[in-house]
């Protein structure tokens, strides 16, 4: 290559990047001679130049200065902060990549006291403004802690190795990290990089070389978004350009156009979403006590049937021959439920009973619930699977409250005895009061109805039970998933085959079967009685964090950190619905709706959506002022209609959020649910008792329902309950309504009062 075209190309580059300064300085050692036209070189050699260029001025800028780099990111991530709103949720998709190479290049660098002050600052950050930490952030956090040095980095297989699950991709050498924008807001960008002299060159080869920056129309842009928002909410606010993409499922997802071209053919699949011929309420049960149970439940059903439930029925599927019939004694209790059954409505909200487990702030990662509610099951980052019984811990701290009460008034009367003795006597000292403190100290101890279960060797990320609630399934860290034995806490199965930590777990709702999905990028389907996998699904780009069953139990939906949701059919093992999340954020919760027709998903920027699983179109999507202020961590629909959906999240909050597209059965103005757990908390109340002292379940309702904004739409937001101080990490309607939930309780500041 000729010495007069590199001049040339290089001055092209400071014109096109606005380096007017370093233009001038150049200009007098550029020679005038022009490259002869057979010279020309191919557009493939220019762009790989152009990089070779922007690496070799970046570490000339650099001079092997550390600092540099720290002090550019902390000039990007002040100038994102301080962008306008409409673009800094989408900007602030570039801290993260720009963080891990950044911090990648100090460890190339020796600069370890350099890097580690830019992690902790990191860390500190996302804590602070996140509400808490996404698992792939997590992941990759945990992973470049463990590279302080340049041999570690050269034989860490993480930094040699091609993009893989979990946070492997980023650190790949030659993985870009995708990063949607805005026309408006990829402008914005250029010119703060270009402001800042020779000095923004580090992090300007940063974004070129590692971030594959995907400017695309339709996101919200600056003036347009302002001036139409009262016109055009939806479109401004929730990113997409429009119905006729979300028709067929398209959006701007992180994979680019030929992901859309995919959704179309995807979603032209016919599914079959009719509920069972036979389920749990609809089954004939064996026994004479269960065949009583199922004709009342009928009665009460066909009285508060709507039009919309007998459509429902009408549209059932056959059961295939594949799936298991449920138990007698699970139809009974199903039944039994169904008929005492509260109807829920935006004219009648649930009952919400909200369990808090103290001390617990940073080890809680998930629970769930028992159909009645009687039983929480919780995992813990101490590798941990604990069961609480609610009846039996309920009953103990009752004992308790009985034994203190007896042993208070014991106290009062024996000291009203001797100051009665004193003054029979000619006076003297009064007795000192009863040391009411003393009294029940037994309280501390471990109370009975809470099993213990170890067996995994990392934190526990997912749990579940099965439908007849004998088994408990949990998914940790290691990779691996065990089955434990309900009654007696013992491990009974092992299953190995996920690479990566295991994010999720399902059960379904008919039978043996339950899923599983990892940072391997891999959704697993399972069945009890053998430890292989049935089914890999395989086609998400990232971490699989979400699942959810279909009512049939032949369809599974899947969410990811690749920022889409897709449906899978468990007889064929292939995707026949694709959903893309787009700018709103990837889905970190998920839910189908009773009748199998819509799919809610939560997205760690606190947003919902709800797609029409038919017409494979989106509904709804919730507007910034009324979602979540951090992550969504669980949705739940109500039972029977529908007609309610509840998420909960890292803001501390439950929301629920109207269907306007059912006509809830039986439903009254004014009508309260007030069903709860057999022996139990009942409903806004307590659960069991006084919390423990080590992650033990305690009944904490949250505060009264704040009013969020009711926005329009189909799924317009209804009310808001602030827990006392817990984020909600589950949540779960009851057979007979009453809404769930469960948090960690996390004090803020000090004690008054």
């Amino acid at each position: 290559m000729r010495e007069t075209s590199l001049d040339q190309l290089v001055l092209h580059y400071l014109r096109k990047r606005g380096l007017r300064d370093v233009e001038a300085a150049f200009k007098p050692h550029v020679r005038t001679q022009q490259p002869e036209a057979d010279d020309g070189m191919a557009v493939s050699q220019h762009a790989e130049l152009q990089q070779t260029l922007i690496e070799d001025l970046a570490n000339f800028a650099a001079e092997n200065d550390a600092g540099l780099y720290t002090e550019t990111y902390e000039l990007l991530t002040t100038w994102v902060d301080n962008s306008l709103d409409m673009y800094r949720s989408e900007l602030r998709k570039l801290l993260h990549p720009v963080f891990v190479r950044c911090y990648l290049q100090l460890v190339e660098m020796d600069a370890a006291d350099a890097a580690a002050t830019l992690l902790a600052r990191y860390r500190t950050r996302v804590l602070s403004a996140g509400g808490g930490l996404r698992r792939s952030t997590a992941s990759d956090l945990q992973q470049l802690a463990t590279l302080t040095s340049r041999a570690a980095l050269r034989s860490s297989p993480l930094a040699t190795s091609g993009p893989g699950g979990g946070g492997a991709g980023l650190l790949a050498p030659g993985a870009k990290a995708a990063v949607v924008l805005s026309p408006a807001a990829h402008e914005l960008l250029l010119r703060f990089l270009h402001s800042g002299g020779a000095r923004m060159l580090p992090l300007l080869a940063i974004i070129n070389g590692d971030v594959d920056l995907q400017v695309l129309e339709g996101l919200s842009r600056g003036g347009a978004g302002a001036a139409g928002a009262a016109e055009d909410d939806d479109a401004a606010a929730d990113g997409w350009e429009g119905e006729d993409a979300l028709a067929d499922g398209g959006g701007t997802g992180p994979s680019g156009p030929a992901d859309a071209a995919t959704a179309v053919l995807v979603n032209r699949t016919e599914v079959k979403l009719g509920l069972l011929q036979v389920s749990a309420d609809g089954a004939e049960p064996a026994t004479k006590k269960a065949r009583k149970a199922a004709e009342k439940a009928a009665v009460a059903a066909a009285a508060a049937a709507s039009s919309r439930a007998e459509a429902l029925r009408a549209e059932r599927i056959e059961h295939p021959p594949f799936l298991p019939r449920l138990p007698d004694e699970v139809v009974s209790a199903s039944l039994r439920d169904i008929a005492l059954r509260q109807p829920v409505s935006a004219a009648s909200p649930p009952s919400c009973s909200f369990f808090t487990f103290v001390n617990a702030k940073q080890t809680l990662n998930c629970a769930t619930f028992s159909a009645d509610g009687s039983r929480v099951v919780a995992g813990f980052s101490d590798s941990s699977v604990r069961l609480y019984d609610m009846p039996t811990i309920a009953a103990h701290h009752a004992s308790l409250r009985r034994s203190r009460q007896r042993q208070a008034a014991a106290a009062a009367a024996a000291a009203a005895a001797a100051a009665a003795a004193a003054a029979a006597n000619g006076g003297g000292a009064s007795p000192p009061p009863p040391d009411v403190t003393a009294l029940g100290g037994d309280e501390e101890a471990e109370p009975p109805g809470t099993s213990y279960m170890y067996g995994h060797k990392a934190a526990v990320h997912a749990v579940d039970l099965s439908i007849d609630e004998r088994l408990v399934f949990s998914g940790s860290a290691d990779g691996t998933i065990r089955a434990w034995g309900a009654e007696f806490g013992s491990c009974l199965a092992l299953y190995t085959h996920h690479v990566f930590p295991v994010w999720a777990l399902a059960c379904s709702p008919v039978g043996h079967w339950f899923a599983s999905g990892g940072a391997d990028r891999v959704a697993r389907l399972w069945t009890s009685e053998r430890t292989a996998p049935l089914r890999l699904l395989v086609g998400h780009a990232s971490d699989v964090d979400a699942l959810s069953w279909h009512p049939n139990a032949t369809l599974l939906a899947t969410g990811s950190s690749d920022r889409t949701v897709r449906l899978w059919d468990m007889r064929e093992g292939k995707a026949v619905r694709y959903f893309s999340c787009g700018p709103i954020g990837a889905p970190t919760a998920i839910a189908i709706s009773p009748d199998g027709q819509h799919l809610a998903a939560g997205t760690d920027e606190g947003r919902l959506a709800v797609w029409d699983l038919a017409a494979a179109r989106r509904l709804a999507v919730s507007p910034p002022p009324a979602s979540h202020a951090g992550p969504v961590w669980a949705l739940a629909y109500s039972r029977g209609e529908g007609a309610i959906l509840a998420s909960g999240g890292a803001d501390e909050t439950v929301r629920l959020w109207r269907n306007d597209l059912v006509e809830p059965a039986g439903s009254s103005d004014g009508a309260a649910a007030n069903g709860g757990p057999p022996n139990g908390g009942a409903a806004n109340g307590s659960a069991g008792g006084a919390g423990q002292s080590n992650g033990g379940a305690a009944g904490a309702a949250g505060e009264g329902p704040g009013r969020g904004q009711a926005g329009g739409g189909p799924y317009g937001c209804l009310s808001r309950f602030r827990t006392k101080s817990s984020p909600v990490v589950s949540l779960a309607f009851s057979r007979r309504n009453l809404l769930l939930a469960a948090g960690p309780f996390h004090r803020r500041g000090p004690v008054t009062g």
